[in-house]
């Protein structure tokens, strides 16, 4: 899995969160281990996974992310 960090910090990646598969959206992992959408109109709630992670592709273009590995995500 790829992700993005952001200028703050947080890791974002595509995540069905609860949802169990049916919605796919940007969550980021919170100090405390749970998951946490991140929340912004250009980052909707998607039914496909790989919509989701199409929106989180141009996001981190349009604000100049950094990528990060799956290990970094994870962690």
């Amino acid at each position: 899995m790829t992700g993005f960090m952001t200028r703050d910090g947080r890791k974002l990646f595509v995540c069905d969160g609860i949802s169990g598969g049916r919605y796919w959206g940007t969550f980021f992992r919170k100090a405390n281990g749970s998951l946490a959408r991140f929340k912004t109109a250009s980052l909707p709630m998607r039914p496909k996974k790989r919509d989701a992670e199409a929106d989180l592709q141009r996001y981190a273009e349009a604000n100049d992310l950094s990528k990060v590995t799956i290990e970094e995500v994870a962690s």
